[in-house]
């Protein structure tokens, strides 16, 4: 008989390789959408504070290409047949 634990959460999705995954293998396009929102978030506010050292603008282009540009690069290969799959 298995023993029952108590207090360990249980998640219905993981990220794998950036990408949210449900229990069934199954893409849920609202928690993806709903991840991304928070992520730039997060980046978005870095950046606010960043400029506000002062930041030269060229510097501050670079961690924004480093931060914000590369996620939505690095996404585009993975969700270019996601619309067409649904």
């Amino acid at each position: 008989m298995p023993i029952a634990l108590t207090g360990i959460e249980q998640f219905v999705t993981t990220s794998l390789l950036g990408v949210l995954v449900g229990r069934n293998l199954n893409l849920d396009a609202r928690l993806i959408v709903s991840n991304i929102m928070s992520i730039f978030g997060q980046r978005r506010y870095l950046l606010k504070c960043i400029k506000g050292q002062r930041l030269p603008a060229k510097q501050l282009n670079t961690v924004f290409c480093a931060l914000v540009i590369s996620r939505i690069l690095y996404a585009l290969t993975a969700w270019a047949s996601f619309p067409t799959a649904v």
